[in-house]
């Protein structure tokens, strides 16, 4: 698998959790993904510093993540 298609595959997984919204999802949780999305659009387009964006990217989902942890620990 290319990496432009693992690029395009983690896009694709991206835009599916927000059109279907499986679990409710902050407003601040839709931010997160839709930041990570244009970077890696960014990255797959080669406009941007492919290992600060993977960075960036990787720094969002973390955050994603552990707020995601917190809502669910509260319910």
């Amino acid at each position: 698998m290319t990496k432009n298609q693992k690029l395009a595959d983690l896009i694709q997984g991206i835009e599916g959790m927000l059109s279907k919204s499986r679990c409710p999802l902050t407003g601040e949780e839709e931010v997160l993904l839709k930041l990570c999305l244009a970077e890696l659009e960014d990255l797959r387009n080669n406009k941007s510093d492919k290992l600060g964006s993977m960075e960036k990217v990787a720094r969002w989902l973390l955050l994603l993540f552990e707020v995601y942890g917190k809502f669910i620990e509260f319910f």
